[in-house]
This record gives structure tokens, C-alpha cells and sequence, in this order.
């Protein structure tokens, strides 16, 4: 039993110590596993610490395959990977994990709540899970990638469409002022199965241009997601037909208020002139400096501008104002100029009527009528100067005087206070070198208000011809040494054509000889030494200006070689047979010692002819030609001086006339054209001062071949000219027919010509005088007789005015000539005047041979009341 016991004891010390030991191995197991477990749950703590750093991802800027896509379009995790995505921290200077961690991303796998809440195209964000792992340790977080393609940066402004209501009823630069609520911008998508939604952005316009003149603007529109302001894009639109600007030219019109009392209308003229001279003046300065003399009240945003300002039909007293008004500062921008707004709209041209002026043009149109010439004063510096170097500030009555004429004298025209003379050369064409000679215009002022112009030649200027010498000429005839002097001159129009292309001028500039006629003439020959001296005769083409130059030309073939002829032997001087007969016969029975140097002289006394010195001549015979009456032969012969030697006869033929009458024939025959000389008194006369035969003056006429040639009178002739028994004088061209005559011997004939250049008739010819009866009647009561404007039969008078011109001639010729009629009757009864046309109709002639003046007759008694009112106030 006892060893029972024990046994039992020892078993259950040893089941104890089993037990213990059990025990002891549990806890300690338990220990390790509890260990184990603590740093597992401490690693993933701290991984999820490290993805509460990252704010989002990011796809990375070489992940271009990604961000090609919208965030819709991800349907599996292959393309999310480390290589395409960063991790964007938040505030953390360390910007990495730990190279332990593993980094892995996955879509979210419910499909409904990825679609609905995942993928954002607006913003281009994908919600997506991330997986962080170290060894077994793993933690995951959804977080937003971004960087996907956005819908708003993939839209193109053709997918939208700008709308904007009631354009065509508003300017475009209207569009953005806050007045204009009801202009509607509407953005809409063009297809509407597009995804983007317009509502989840703020939409914002602005102009990028606007123009109102064509009714255009560029608008930008600016799209910016709602929750989130770094998404965004802008779309540009090109709109047209908004309402365009324009004036409403009924409605448009300027007020004005004449000032200035007393003033002319050309006093009126030249303020609108000052107050508008400078540019940079505003129109609102301009206006106020011309107050003083018109005040102008403009429409609200409009300027002024000046077109005329002319007087009603030749009335001094009343004027038409012209102008325009113009509105500034206008959008005018386009695609090149964005922001221009200097667009200008003009209205059409007003005219509205002033009245009132003060009319000095009778009293300056009497006064300027009167100046007949300009002339350059005795002591004249101009006189000196050519016409191009003559400055406006030496155009004045120290150099100048002007003249009026009386009759055939000139006196000095005398200026009287309150009036003035300015001279001025309008353009550069006026100025004439070669005739020294310049178109000035004299303008004649009273008070400095009103003027009256004329142009007047002023001759007597320096010209080219008088700056040229002897030595101002230059000849190279090319390969003169192979030519002998008196062959070149044998043949005129050889000379004529040699030298005029190898004449030079040595010493003047821009002269041209162009404006000449050159007419050549060898005075004397010498082929012994090959010298050749020429006469060159120098002629303006207006014939004004003429001088004689003589000059040699040496270096020509020496011959020794006695002449066989008379060289350029021709009969200028139209003689007939038995007149060079005469002459020459006398030279037989000279004495010797006399005979040569008398028989060159005859002979240069009846022809054109050049003779050299070396030679003696002698005359043998002169005879007309058998068979022949225009032709005579002179027979000589020649002995050289030095050798003694003789030549043979020598029988050369000259030109004659049968009869002086032939001669006088082919004289008159050459005649085409007669002009009054420019500058002659004629020029400031009307043809009708003159009567019928009455004589004129040589010098004042000048006669011109169908060349245009001027034909001078020949030596031995006799010339005159009268008027013609027929004149017709033609006021409109100022011409007159008259009878030119030559005379020789006793010998007369003539021949009709019309000459030109007469003053043609101008309304200062004559004057309107009203009849002392008529002076108390009113213009009203003139008009109740159609009569009191007709012409008498036979005068220049009606029974209301007479008609003066400055002679009883002058008056004789125009009613002899001329039929006068009146047209055009205008009753001014306020101003106490009428105004009416006058109309020469010439007798016999066309319609374009009639002339028509504007006059007034002045002195009537004024109406206080218009016709109208005369009218009522009778009825009444």
C-alpha cells in the first residue's frame, strides 16, 4: 500500500513537473507569438503615416500615353505604375519613400462606384487605390490621381457656338457696357452628345476687338471648372452684323450766329482760314478763336468741319456757308490693330445761307480795273535778277510801279488809304527766264476785308540771252581738219544743221536752246588760214528776246586753191531783175583803187552773201535767164590778192521776181497768223476802240509763217496795217479782221487777216447806271412791268438803266456788232436791288459766240417787308 502511495507520489510529481513544464513552454510561446504580432502592427502604422503624407498623385510629364487619356477611359491598372505616377506630399521637406517600400497602384474594384465617383474628365483626376508593402506588412488608401486629359482642354472653338440676341439692334463696342441688359451671351456646344457640361464652369467675355464702322468684334470667352481655377481654356469668335454706326443726316445740323458786324465775306473767309491753321489745335479751340466772327454750335460728340465759303450768285451780301460734321474716336479695330479707335464718319455737306456781309467788289473791281500795266521802278534791283531768283520779299513799290491807262498814255496808279497792293508768283511755271519776263498776281485789299486779283506780265527782268558773249559759245565740229570752211558753209542747211549740233554753252546752267530759234550766218571765210567766222542770230520762241553773237571757228582744211564761186549768194530783199541790174552795172566805172572793197559792198547791199578777203571781185555782167523770169545770172570773175592769179568767168544763178508785185505776191502769201505783241498796249484794249480803217501801229504787231516763224518786214517794203472795211469784231476771243498792206514803188497790195490777242470783253467794261426816275420806285413795283428790262430798239439803254462803256466808239461797235438781250430777272426787294443777266449775241453768228455778264442795279428803295408780306399786309 505503502509502495502504492509512493508510487502515486512520484507519478504525480513528475505529472506536476510535466505540467510546469508545459506550462512554462506555453507562456513562453505565448510571449514570442505576442512579440511577433506588436512589430508587425507598428510597421503598418507607420505606413499608413507615410500615406497620410501624400496630398495626391501625379502622372509624371513622360507618361504621355496616360495623359492622352481621359480619366474615364482607364479600365485596368496596367498603365498605373511607378514609372507613370508621382507622389505628391504634403508639408514634408523628405519628398520620397523609403526604398523598402513597395509601391503599387489598382483601380477601385467596385465598378458603380468607380464610374460614379472615381473618374473625374473635368478635372482630369482618377480616384485610385494605393498599396504601400515592407516584407508582409502591407496597408492600401484611396487617393486622386491627376494629370489626365481635362474635357475643357480638349474642346476647340469650332465645337462652340457664341451666341449673342439683338445684335443687329446694338453697336459692337455697346456689348460689355452694363446698360445693354438686354444683349444675351450664349456659349453653346455645337454637338450636344459632347460630355462637357457648361455648367460646371464660370464663363467670363472680353473683346479683342471691336469695330463699329463694320459692325464686327472678335470676343474671347474665357471657361474656367468651378472647383477648380487651374482648369481652364479660352475660345475665340469672329462675330459680324452687329449694328453699324451711321448719322442720321435729317437730324444732324450746326447752328450759327454771325458776330462781327460789318464784316465781308472775305474778311469772314480768311478768320475761318486763321482759326483752323493749326492742326493741333482741338475743333472746340478752333471754334472759340472764330467767335469773334461766326459763333457754330455742333451736336453733343461731333466736330466741325469747313468745306466754302462762297458768295450767292455774285452777291457780296450774301454767302453759302459749306460744311460737314464729323464724329472722332470710333472703333475701328481689326485682326492687325486691336485696339484702334480713330474710325472717322463725315456727314454728308451742308449749306446753310449768311447774310448780311458788307460788299466793297464794285468799289476793288473799279479801282483794280483801273491798273492796266505792272513795270519794274527806275531804280528797280530786279532789273538785275533773273525771274527764277526773285524772292517774294523783294516784290514790292520799291521795285515795282503799277500803271493805269488813259487813252494811249499811262500814268502812276495812285492807291488810296485803306487800301493795299501785295504781290505774289503763284507757281514756279510763271517765272520765265528766257523772255525775262514773270506772271504776277496783284491782289488788291480794302481794310484787309475784301480783294480783287489780276495776273499782269512783268517784263524787263534779266534774262538768259542777256548773261550770254561772243565767248559763252563752244563749236567742235568733229574732223573739221579734213573740211574746208567754205565747203561747210556752201550748202545752208549743212551749216545750219553742223553747228546746231555742236554749238555748246560754256558758262550758264539749264539753258536749253530749245527754247530759241538759231539762225546762222557766215560772215566771213578764209581757207588760206581754215578760219570761219559765224553770225548766229539768237531769237526766243515768244520773239521777246533777241541778240547777235559773232564767234570764230579755226582749225578747218587750209587751201591755196582759188574759189570758183560765190557761197550763200541769195536775194533776201525780193528785187527784181532790172533793180539788181541797175545796182550792179554802176560798178563798172569805178575807179580801181576803189572798185573791190565798193563792189563787196553792193553786193552784201542786194544779197545774202559771204566773201572771203582774199579775193578781189569783178563784175562782168547781170542778165535774167532765158526762159526763165525767176531766175537772173551774174556773171564775174576773181583774182587772189597775194598771187595776182584770175580766175575764169564765172556765171552763177540767183532767185529773182519778175515784177514787184510778185515780189509783194509771194510776201503776203507766206502770211498765216498776226498777233498783238504781248506786251504792247493793244493787249489791254477791246478791239471795237477801234474803227473801221483806222491805222495801227507797226511795232505793236508781229506777222507769223505756217511755222510758227516771225516774218520780218523787208528792207526796200513798205508795211501797214488798218482795220478792215468788214472788222468783225469778236469781243468773246478778242480778235478783230484787218487789212495788212505792202508797198514798193508805188506798188500796193493787201491782204485780210484776223489779229488776236485783243482784251476780250470782261464785266469792268461797262457799268450799270440806274435812271433818276426809277431810284424812288421799290423792286417790287420794277417787276410789274415786264418791259423796264428790255433794251430800246437801237441802244444800250431800258427804261430802268443805261448802259456805259468808257467811249461813244466802243458803244457804236457794240451795237453795231452785237444784239443785247436781259435774262435771269431777280427782284431783291430788302436790299433795294435787282440782279439780272446780260446777254451779246453776236449779229450773224452762233450760239458759241455769245457772252453773258452778271449785273446788278443798285439804289432802289429797300422793303422792310418781304413780297409775301406786302401780299397779306394788302389783303388785310
Amino acid at each position: 500500500m505503502e509502495d502504492i502511495m509512493k508510487m502515486k507520489k512520484i507519478l504525480l510529481i513528475s505529472v506536476a513537473s510535466i505540467s510546469l513544464a508545459f506550462v512554462i513552454t506555453s507562456v513562453g510561446a505565448i510571449s514570442a507569438k505576442v512579440v511577433r504580432d506588436k512589430n508587425v502592427l507598428g510597421l503598418v502604422e507607420e505606413l499608413q503615416e507615410e500615406l497620410k503624407a501624400v496630398e495626391f498623385l501625379a502622372i509624371k510629364d513622360n507618361a504621355k500615353e496616360l495623359k492622352e487619356l481621359f480619366a474615364s477611359q482607364i479600365n485596368d491598372a496596367s498603365l498605373l505604375t511607378t514609372e507613370n505616377i508621382d507622389l505628391v506630399f504634403k508639408d514634408r521637406l523628405n519628398k520620397s519613400l523609403d526604398p523598402k517600400i513597395k509601391i503599387s497602384y489598382e483601380l477601385i474594384p467596385n465598378e458603380d462606384e468607380q464610374k460614379a465617383k472615381s473618374a473625374n474628365d473635368d478635372e482630369g483626376s482618377l480616384l485610385v487605390r494605393i498599396k504601400l508593402q515592407v516584407d508582409s506588412s502591407i496597408t492600401t488608401q484611396d487617393i486622386k490621381l491627376n494629370g489626365f486629359k481635362t474635357l475643357i482642354q480638349s474642346i476647340k472653338t469650332n465645337d462652340l457656338n457664341l451666341k449673342v440676341l439683338n445684335k443687329d439692334k446694338v453697336l459692337a463696342s455697346e456689348l460689355f457696357e452694363p446698360k445693354q441688359n438686354s444683349i444675351t451671351k450664349q456659349l453653346e456646344l455645337v454637338d450636344k452628345n459632347t460630355n462637357l457640361d457648361l455648367d460646371n464652369y464660370n464663363l467670363t467675355y472680353e473683346s479683342l476687338f471691336l469695330n463699329d464702322l463694320e459692325g464686327r468684334a472678335k470676343i474671347r470667352v474665357n471657361a474656367t471648372l468651378k472647383t477648380n481655377e487651374n482648369i481652364k481654356n479660352h475660345f475665340d469668335f469672329v462675330l459680324e452684323n452687329f449694328k453699324k454706326f451711321a448719322l442720321d443726316e435729317s437730324l444732324l445740323n450746326a447752328d450759327f450766329t454771325l458776330t462781327k458786324q460789318n464784316q465781308t465775306i472775305q474778311e469772314l473767309q480768311n478768320a475761318i482760314a486763321q482759326a483752323f491753321s493749326n492742326p493741333n489745335d482741338s475743333n472746340a479751340n478752333s471754334l472759340e478763336k472764330l467767335s469773334n466772327h461766326l459763333d457754330i454750335k455742333v451736336p453733343e460728340g461731333f466736330e466741325f468741319e469747313f468745306v466754302s465759303l462762297e458768295p450767292k450768285n455774285n452777291d457780296f451780301t450774301i454767302a453759302n456757308l459749306s460744311y460737314k460734321l464729323v464724329v472722332k474716336n470710333l472703333h475701328n479695330a481689326d485682326e492687325q490693330n486691336p485696339n484702334s479707335k480713330n474710325g472717322i464718319l463725315k456727314s454728308q455737306t451742308k449749306s446753310i445761307e449768311l447774310s448780311s456781309f458788307v460788299d466793297y467788289s464794285d468799289e476793288l473791281l473799279k479801282l483794280m480795273d483801273k491798273i492796266s500795266k505792272v513795270v519794274l521802278s527806275q531804280n528797280s534791283k530786279l532789273k538785275e535778277t533773273l525771274p527764277s531768283k526773285i524772292e517774294k520779299d523783294k516784290l514790292n513799290l520799291d521795285n515795282l510801279k503799277i500803271l493805269t491807262t488813259n487813252g494811249k498814255n499811262d500814268s502812276d496808279f495812285q492807291l488810296l488809304d485803306g487800301y493795299n497792293l501785295d504781290f505774289d508768283i503763284v507757281k514756279n511755271e510763271d517765272r520765265n527766264d528766257v523772255e525775262g519776263s514773270l506772271n504776277l498776281k496783284i491782289t488788291l485789299s480794302k481794310d484787309g476785308k475784301q480783294s480783287k486779283s489780276k495776273t499782269l506780265v512783268l517784263s524787263g527782268l534779266l534774262s538768259e540771252i542777256d548773261l550770254l558773249k561772243n565767248n559763252s559759245f563752244k563749236v567742235e565740229i568733229p574732223n573739221k581738219q579734213n573740211i574746208l570752211a567754205s565747203d561747210l558753209i556752201s550748202n545752208k542747211t549743212n551749216v545750219e544743221n553742223v553747228i546746231k549740233k555742236d554749238l555748246q554753252i560754256k558758262d550758264l546752267e539749264n539753258f536749253d536752246f530749245a527754247n530759241y530759234q538759231r539762225i546762222f550766218k557766215a560772215v566771213f571765210v578764209n581757207d588760206k588760214e581754215g578760219k570761219l567766222t559765224l553770225k548766229m542770230n539768237l531769237i526766243s520762241k515768244e520773239k521777246n528776246k533777241k541778240k547777235d553773237f559773232t564767234f570764230e571757228i579755226s582749225g578747218f582744211k587750209t587751201s591755196q586753191v582759188l574759189p570758183m564761186n560765190l557761197l550763200n549768194l541769195k536775194n533776201v530783199k525780193m528785187l527784181t531783175v532790172d533793180e539788181i541790174f541797175r545796182s550792179l552795172n554802176q560798178l563798172k566805172n569805178l575807179p580801181e583803187n576803189t572798185k573791190d572793197q565798193n563792189s563787196k559792198q553792193t553786193l552784201k547791199n542786194l544779197f545774202d552773201v559771204v566773201l572771203d578777203s582774199n579775193y578781189e571781185f569783178n563784175f562782168v555782167d547781170f542778165k535774167a535767164k532765158e526762159n526763165a523770169k525767176d531766175v537772173g545770172l551774174l556773171t564775174y570773175f576773181l583774182k587772189d590778192k597775194k598771187t595776182n592769179i584770175v580766175s575764169t568767168n564765172i556765171e552763177v544763178g540767183v532767185s529773182v521776181f519778175e515784177s514787184i508785185s510778185k515780189a509783194i505776191e509771194d510776201h503776203l502769201s507766206k502770211i498765216v497768223e498776226a498777233l498783238v505783241v504781248s506786251n504792247s498796249s493793244l493787249t489791254n484794249k477791246l478791239a471795237t476802240e477801234f474803227k473801221v480803217g483806222q491805222k495801227l501801229e507797226n511795232s505793236m504787231i508781229q506777222l507769223y509763217d505756217k511755222n510758227k516763224n516771225l516774218i520780218k518786214p523787208t528792207e526796200g517794203f513798205e508795211l501797214s496795217y488798218v482795220i478792215a472795211n468788214n472788222p468783225n469784231y469778236d469781243l468773246k476771243n478778242g480778235t478783230v479782221e484787218i487789212e495788212v498792206q505792202y508797198k514798193k514803188n508805188n506798188t500796193v497790195q493787201k491782204v485780210t487777216k484776223k489779229l488776236s490777242g485783243f482784251k476780250k470783253l470782261e464785266q469792268s467794261d461797262f457799268d450799270v447806271v440806274a435812271k433818276r426816275d426809277i431810284l424812288n420806285q421799290h423792286p417790287r413795283v420794277l417787276k410789274d412791268d415786264k418791259t423796264n428790262f428790255n433794251f430800246i430798239k437801237n441802244t444800250l439803254s431800258t427804261k430802268t438803266f443805261d448802259l456805259k462803256f468808257k467811249n461813244n466808239q466802243q458803244s457804236n461797235e457794240i451795237l453795231n456788232n452785237y444784239d443785247l438781250t436781259i435774262e435771269n430777272v431777280k427782284y431783291k426787294n430788302i436790299s433795294g436791288q435787282v440782279n439780272f443777266d446780260i446777254k451779246f449775241t453776236k449779229k450773224n453768228g452762233s450760239k458759241n459766240d455769245e457772252i453773258i455778264f452778271n449785273k446788278t442795279l443798285t439804289g432802289l428803295k429797300a422793303d422792310l417787308f418781304s413780297p409775301i408780306l406786302w401780299r397779306w399786309w394788302n389783303k388785310s
